[in-house]
């Protein structure tokens, strides 16, 4: 069973106290820039409220996460490619191999030959 941690966090003002399986550093962390966003909003617009700049920061949080996802989504199709590109490099190389190999013992055959003339 995990551990429930209390940990404090300031956001404009107004103390939090979050319950938390999470590391405490970690959430105090979040916390922090979660405040340093939103006093940065308040800061460039002073008719800003902070339930307003709260909802900027959670929209600003959301995309950029749903950017992460994409971006996560594209490598991965990236590194499924050259997965493919790399099995079918080596399918290739094996088949050159065997027909070097049949190629070689072919010659081999015929300069043995070509000794017993």
């Amino acid at each position: 069973m995990d551990i429930v941690n209390s940990v404090k966090i300031k956001i404009a003002g107004t103390e939090y106290v979050i319950s938390t399986t999470e590391d405490p550093t970690y959430v105090a962390e979040m916390g922090e820039f979660v405040n340093d966003v939103v006093t940065d909003l308040m800061q460039k617009n002073p008719n800003l409220s902070i339930t307003k700049a709260l909802v900027l920061c959670c929209l600003n949080a959301q995309d950029d996460l749903n950017r992460a996802i994409t971006n996560t989504d594209n490598l991965r199709n990236q590194i499924k490619e050259y997965l493919e590109d790399a099995a079918r490099s080596r399918a290739e190389a094996d088949e050159l191999r065997r027909e070097n190999n049949r190629l070689r013992n072919s010659m081999n055959k015929n300069t043995e030959n070509h000794k017993n003339l």
